[in-house]
Protein backbone atom coordinates (compact mmCIF):
# COMPACT_ATOMS: atom_id res chain seq x y z
CA UNK A 1 0.00 0.00 0.00
CA UNK A 2 1.32 3.42 -1.01
CA UNK A 3 2.21 5.69 1.92
CA UNK A 4 1.09 9.32 1.83
CA UNK A 5 3.83 11.38 3.51
CA UNK A 6 1.33 14.16 4.13
CA UNK A 7 -0.67 11.94 6.52
CA UNK A 8 1.82 13.06 9.17
CA UNK A 9 2.56 16.51 7.81
CA UNK A 10 3.70 17.87 11.18
CA UNK A 11 6.74 15.57 10.99
CA UNK A 12 7.68 16.73 7.48
CA UNK A 13 9.24 19.91 6.14
CA UNK A 14 10.04 20.88 2.56
CA UNK A 15 12.95 23.16 1.69
CA UNK A 16 12.99 24.50 -1.89
CA UNK A 17 16.52 25.40 -2.94
CA UNK A 18 16.70 27.60 -6.02
CA UNK A 19 18.77 30.26 -7.73
CA UNK A 20 17.66 33.11 -10.01
CA UNK A 21 20.62 32.25 -12.28
CA UNK A 22 19.48 28.69 -12.99
CA UNK A 23 18.00 28.02 -16.42
CA UNK A 24 15.99 30.30 -18.66
CA UNK A 25 13.22 30.94 -16.15
CA UNK A 26 10.76 28.60 -17.86
CA UNK A 27 8.65 26.94 -15.18
CA UNK A 28 9.90 29.23 -12.43
CA UNK A 29 6.35 30.40 -11.72
CA UNK A 30 5.63 26.83 -10.53
CA UNK A 31 7.73 27.39 -7.38
CA UNK A 32 5.24 29.72 -5.64
CA UNK A 33 2.46 27.34 -6.66
CA UNK A 34 4.22 24.50 -4.85
CA UNK A 35 4.80 26.70 -1.80
CA UNK A 36 1.19 27.85 -1.71
CA UNK A 37 -0.21 24.35 -2.17
CA UNK A 38 1.98 22.94 0.62
CA UNK A 39 0.77 25.72 2.91
CA UNK A 40 -2.83 24.81 2.16
CA UNK A 41 -2.07 21.18 3.01
CA UNK A 42 -0.43 22.11 6.31
CA UNK A 43 3.12 21.14 5.29
CA UNK A 44 5.99 23.37 6.43
CA UNK A 45 7.74 24.90 3.41
CA UNK A 46 10.46 27.50 2.81
CA UNK A 47 12.02 28.78 -0.42
CA UNK A 48 15.77 29.24 0.02
CA UNK A 49 18.14 31.17 -2.29
CA UNK A 50 21.08 31.42 0.12
CA UNK A 51 23.57 28.55 0.45
CA UNK A 52 24.43 29.60 3.99
CA UNK A 53 20.77 29.66 4.99
CA UNK A 54 20.18 26.22 3.50
CA UNK A 55 23.24 24.85 5.26
CA UNK A 56 22.01 26.23 8.58
CA UNK A 57 18.48 24.88 8.15
CA UNK A 58 19.74 21.40 7.28
CA UNK A 59 21.64 21.23 10.56
CA UNK A 60 18.59 22.38 12.56
CA UNK A 61 15.96 19.67 12.26
CA UNK A 62 13.81 20.94 15.17
CA UNK A 63 10.90 18.56 15.73
CA UNK A 64 10.73 17.29 12.14
CA UNK A 65 11.46 13.64 11.39
CA UNK A 66 11.94 14.13 7.65
CA UNK A 67 13.16 16.85 5.30
CA UNK A 68 12.72 16.83 1.54
CA UNK A 69 14.98 19.24 -0.32
CA UNK A 70 13.39 20.27 -3.63
CA UNK A 71 16.28 21.37 -5.86
CA UNK A 72 14.61 23.80 -8.28
CA UNK A 73 17.12 24.46 -11.05
CA UNK A 74 19.51 22.52 -13.25
CA UNK A 75 22.08 19.81 -12.62
CA UNK A 76 24.35 22.28 -10.83
CA UNK A 77 21.58 22.99 -8.33
CA UNK A 78 21.03 19.26 -7.80
CA UNK A 79 24.75 18.78 -7.10
CA UNK A 80 24.74 21.70 -4.68
CA UNK A 81 21.72 20.28 -2.82
CA UNK A 82 23.33 16.82 -2.65
CA UNK A 83 26.54 18.35 -1.30
CA UNK A 84 24.72 20.32 1.40
CA UNK A 85 22.68 17.29 2.44
CA UNK A 86 25.79 15.15 2.72
CA UNK A 87 27.65 17.84 4.66
CA UNK A 88 24.81 18.10 7.16
CA UNK A 89 24.97 14.36 7.80
CA UNK A 90 28.63 14.05 8.73
CA UNK A 91 31.00 16.55 7.14
CA UNK A 92 33.56 14.47 5.21
CA UNK A 93 31.68 12.88 2.32
CA UNK A 94 33.66 9.63 2.35
CA UNK A 95 33.34 9.20 6.11
CA UNK A 96 29.56 8.91 6.07
CA UNK A 97 28.48 5.29 5.95
CA UNK A 98 25.80 4.08 3.56
CA UNK A 99 23.41 3.39 6.44
CA UNK A 100 23.74 6.98 7.72
CA UNK A 101 23.88 8.71 4.36
CA UNK A 102 20.39 10.17 4.58
CA UNK A 103 20.00 10.66 8.33
CA UNK A 104 21.66 12.40 11.24
CA UNK A 105 22.53 10.77 14.61
CA UNK A 106 19.03 11.55 15.89
CA UNK A 107 17.45 9.59 13.05
CA UNK A 108 16.24 12.57 10.99
CA UNK A 109 15.97 11.58 7.33
CA UNK A 110 16.70 13.90 4.40
CA UNK A 111 15.71 13.32 0.78
CA UNK A 112 16.38 15.05 -2.54
CA UNK A 113 13.73 15.80 -5.17
CA UNK A 114 14.79 17.45 -8.47
CA UNK A 115 12.51 20.14 -9.93
CA UNK A 116 13.95 20.79 -13.41
CA UNK A 117 14.39 24.46 -14.36
CA UNK A 118 17.84 24.35 -15.99
CA UNK A 119 19.02 24.01 -19.59
CA UNK A 120 19.67 20.26 -19.80
CA UNK A 121 18.30 18.79 -16.53
CA UNK A 122 20.05 15.48 -17.10
CA UNK A 123 19.21 13.91 -13.75
CA UNK A 124 15.55 14.90 -14.05
CA UNK A 125 15.48 13.65 -17.63
CA UNK A 126 16.88 10.27 -16.60
CA UNK A 127 14.18 9.70 -13.97
CA UNK A 128 11.40 11.71 -15.68
CA UNK A 129 10.94 14.38 -13.02
CA UNK A 130 8.60 17.25 -13.83
CA UNK A 131 8.59 20.93 -12.85
CA UNK A 132 4.80 21.23 -12.81
CA UNK A 133 3.50 22.07 -9.35
CA UNK A 134 0.95 19.25 -9.33
CA UNK A 135 3.63 16.70 -10.24
CA UNK A 136 6.04 18.02 -7.61
CA UNK A 137 3.34 17.80 -4.94
CA UNK A 138 2.48 14.25 -6.05
CA UNK A 139 6.15 13.22 -5.82
CA UNK A 140 6.45 14.79 -2.37
CA UNK A 141 3.43 12.80 -1.22
CA UNK A 142 3.79 9.46 -2.98
CA UNK A 143 7.14 9.21 -4.79
CA UNK A 144 9.22 6.17 -3.91
CA UNK A 145 12.76 6.68 -2.62
CA UNK A 146 15.74 5.32 -4.54
CA UNK A 147 19.14 5.00 -2.88
CA UNK A 148 21.37 6.52 -5.56
CA UNK A 149 25.15 6.56 -5.97
CA UNK A 150 27.08 9.82 -5.95
CA UNK A 151 30.33 10.58 -7.73
CA UNK A 152 33.11 12.47 -5.99
CA UNK A 153 35.82 14.36 -7.85
CA UNK A 154 38.23 15.91 -5.38
CA UNK A 155 35.90 17.69 -2.95
CA UNK A 156 33.08 18.09 -5.49
CA UNK A 157 30.01 15.88 -5.73
CA UNK A 158 28.52 14.93 -9.08
CA UNK A 159 25.41 13.01 -10.05
CA UNK A 160 25.87 12.46 -13.79
CA UNK A 161 29.49 12.41 -14.92
CA UNK A 162 33.02 13.79 -14.74
CA UNK A 163 35.35 14.30 -17.67
CA UNK A 164 38.75 15.68 -18.61
CA UNK A 165 39.58 16.68 -22.15
CA UNK A 166 37.69 18.21 -25.03
CA UNK A 167 34.24 18.68 -23.52
CA UNK A 168 35.77 20.05 -20.31
CA UNK A 169 37.60 22.62 -22.48
CA UNK A 170 34.25 23.58 -24.03
CA UNK A 171 32.76 24.02 -20.56
CA UNK A 172 35.79 26.08 -19.49
CA UNK A 173 35.37 28.49 -22.40
CA UNK A 174 31.63 28.66 -21.79
CA UNK A 175 32.10 29.75 -18.20
CA UNK A 176 34.78 32.28 -19.15
CA UNK A 177 32.44 33.94 -21.65
CA UNK A 178 29.03 33.32 -20.06
CA UNK A 179 26.95 36.44 -19.75
CA UNK A 180 23.56 35.14 -18.59
CA UNK A 181 21.27 32.13 -18.86
CA UNK A 182 22.64 29.19 -20.86
CA UNK A 183 20.88 27.58 -23.81
CA UNK A 184 22.14 24.88 -26.13
CA UNK A 185 23.00 27.55 -28.68
CA UNK A 186 25.31 29.14 -26.09
CA UNK A 187 27.65 26.16 -26.47
CA UNK A 188 28.21 26.71 -30.21
CA UNK A 189 30.96 29.33 -29.97
CA UNK A 190 32.93 27.49 -27.22
CA UNK A 191 32.71 24.26 -29.24
CA UNK A 192 34.09 25.89 -32.39
CA UNK A 193 36.81 27.64 -30.42
CA UNK A 194 37.84 24.44 -28.65
CA UNK A 195 37.96 22.51 -31.92
CA UNK A 196 40.71 24.79 -33.20
CA UNK A 197 42.60 25.40 -29.95
CA UNK A 198 42.54 22.20 -27.91
CA UNK A 199 45.38 19.74 -28.60
CA UNK A 200 44.18 16.66 -26.67
CA UNK A 201 47.16 16.25 -24.29
CA UNK A 202 47.84 12.66 -23.17
CA UNK A 203 46.28 11.66 -19.85
CA UNK A 204 47.50 8.75 -17.71
CA UNK A 205 44.58 6.72 -16.37
CA UNK A 206 44.51 4.29 -13.43
CA UNK A 207 41.33 2.40 -12.48
CA UNK A 208 41.06 0.68 -9.09
CA UNK A 209 44.84 0.70 -8.74
CA UNK A 210 45.57 -0.76 -12.20
CA UNK A 211 47.27 1.44 -14.80
CA UNK A 212 45.16 1.37 -17.97
CA UNK A 213 47.23 3.54 -20.31
CA UNK A 214 47.41 7.01 -21.84
CA UNK A 215 44.34 8.54 -23.44
CA UNK A 216 43.35 11.84 -25.01
CA UNK A 217 39.87 12.10 -23.51
CA UNK A 218 38.49 10.61 -20.29
CA UNK A 219 34.83 10.40 -19.23
CA UNK A 220 33.43 8.72 -16.09
CA UNK A 221 29.66 8.20 -15.88
CA UNK A 222 27.35 7.59 -12.95
CA UNK A 223 24.24 7.93 -15.14
CA UNK A 224 23.87 7.49 -18.92
CA UNK A 225 22.65 11.01 -19.68
CA UNK A 226 24.74 13.65 -21.46
CA UNK A 227 24.00 17.06 -22.94
CA UNK A 228 22.35 17.29 -26.34
CA UNK A 229 20.54 13.97 -25.82
CA UNK A 230 23.79 12.08 -26.43
CA UNK A 231 24.17 8.63 -24.86
CA UNK A 232 27.93 8.29 -24.62
CA UNK A 233 27.76 5.48 -22.02
CA UNK A 234 24.27 4.00 -22.34
CA UNK A 235 24.86 1.26 -19.76
CA UNK A 236 25.75 3.52 -16.81
CA UNK A 237 23.63 2.72 -13.75
CA UNK A 238 23.38 5.09 -10.79
CA UNK A 239 22.63 2.26 -8.35
CA UNK A 240 25.36 -0.30 -9.12
CA UNK A 241 28.16 1.14 -6.97
CA UNK A 242 30.50 1.65 -9.95
CA UNK A 243 31.45 4.32 -12.47
CA UNK A 244 31.44 3.52 -16.19
CA UNK A 245 34.51 4.97 -17.89
CA UNK A 246 34.88 5.82 -21.58
CA UNK A 247 38.48 6.36 -22.75
CA UNK A 248 39.38 7.84 -26.13
CA UNK A 249 42.88 6.84 -27.18
CA UNK A 250 43.88 9.07 -30.07
CA UNK A 251 44.83 12.75 -29.75
CA UNK A 252 45.02 15.60 -32.23
CA UNK A 253 42.41 17.75 -33.91
CA UNK A 254 41.44 15.25 -36.63
CA UNK A 255 40.95 12.40 -34.17
CA UNK A 256 39.00 14.71 -31.88
CA UNK A 257 36.67 15.74 -34.68
CA UNK A 258 36.23 12.09 -35.67
CA UNK A 259 35.30 11.17 -32.09
CA UNK A 260 32.80 14.04 -31.88
CA UNK A 261 31.26 12.97 -35.20
CA UNK A 262 30.98 9.34 -34.07
CA UNK A 263 29.48 10.33 -30.70
CA UNK A 264 26.84 12.40 -32.50
CA UNK A 265 25.98 9.33 -34.61
CA UNK A 266 26.18 6.90 -31.64
CA UNK A 267 28.97 4.98 -33.40
CA UNK A 268 31.84 5.69 -31.00
CA UNK A 269 31.53 2.45 -28.99
CA UNK A 270 32.42 0.38 -32.06
CA UNK A 271 35.68 2.31 -32.58
CA UNK A 272 38.75 0.18 -31.78
CA UNK A 273 40.47 3.19 -30.17
CA UNK A 274 37.66 3.66 -27.63
CA UNK A 275 37.94 1.64 -24.40
CA UNK A 276 35.20 0.97 -21.84
CA UNK A 277 36.05 0.02 -18.26
CA UNK A 278 34.24 0.05 -14.92
CA UNK A 279 35.57 0.85 -11.48
CA UNK A 280 35.16 2.52 -8.12
CA UNK A 281 38.18 4.86 -8.22
CA UNK A 282 39.73 6.50 -11.27
CA UNK A 283 42.92 8.55 -11.14
CA UNK A 284 43.83 10.82 -14.06
CA UNK A 285 47.09 12.73 -14.49
CA UNK A 286 48.82 14.72 -17.21
CA UNK A 287 52.04 16.64 -17.59
CA UNK A 288 50.12 19.34 -19.49
CA UNK A 289 47.16 21.52 -18.65
CA UNK A 290 43.95 19.54 -19.04
CA UNK A 291 40.61 21.01 -17.85
CA UNK A 292 38.21 19.05 -15.66
CA UNK A 293 34.41 19.30 -15.45
CA UNK A 294 31.56 17.66 -13.54
CA UNK A 295 27.90 17.83 -14.58
CA UNK A 296 28.57 20.83 -16.82
CA UNK A 297 30.62 22.88 -14.34
CA UNK A 298 34.35 23.50 -14.76
CA UNK A 299 36.12 22.69 -11.47
CA UNK A 300 39.78 23.10 -12.41
CA UNK A 301 42.46 20.95 -14.01
CA UNK A 302 44.15 17.57 -13.66
CA UNK A 303 45.32 15.68 -11.65
CA UNK A 304 42.05 14.25 -10.37
CA UNK A 305 40.78 11.36 -8.29
CA UNK A 306 37.25 10.36 -9.28
CA UNK A 307 35.37 8.04 -6.91
CA UNK A 308 31.91 6.60 -6.39
CA UNK A 309 30.04 6.77 -3.07
CA UNK A 310 27.53 3.88 -3.24
CA UNK A 311 23.90 4.57 -2.31
CA UNK A 312 24.86 7.93 -0.85
CA UNK A 313 21.71 9.91 -1.68
CA UNK A 314 18.02 9.23 -1.04
CA UNK A 315 16.37 10.43 -4.25
CA UNK A 316 12.60 10.90 -4.42
CA UNK A 317 11.18 9.50 -7.65
CA UNK A 318 8.14 10.86 -9.54
CA UNK A 319 4.83 9.49 -8.33
CA UNK A 320 3.50 6.61 -10.41
CA UNK A 321 0.05 6.51 -11.95
CA UNK A 322 -0.94 3.73 -9.55
CA UNK A 323 0.10 5.85 -6.58
CA UNK A 324 -2.02 8.74 -7.77
CA UNK A 325 -5.12 6.65 -8.52
CA UNK A 326 -7.93 7.72 -6.32
CA UNK A 327 -6.03 10.68 -4.85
Amino acid sequence: MQVDRFDDCQALRVLILTSPKAGSGAGRDEIPKVERRLGELGVSCAVIVSIDEMRELLTKTDSYERTIVVAAGGDGTYCLAATLIRESRGGNLLNVSIADADRDPAGHRTYLLPMPLGTENLLAREYKHSNLADDVIAALRFGEVQETDLGLCGDCVFLIMASSGFDAEVVRWLHLTRGGHISRLTYLKPIIRSMFSFRFPPQRVTVDGAFIGEFAWVMAFNLPQYGGDLRIEPDADGTDGCLDVILFKNGGILSGLRYVWKIARAKHLTDASVLRVRGKEISVESSQRVPLQIDGDCIGELPAKIQVIPKAMSLVMPASGDALHGQ
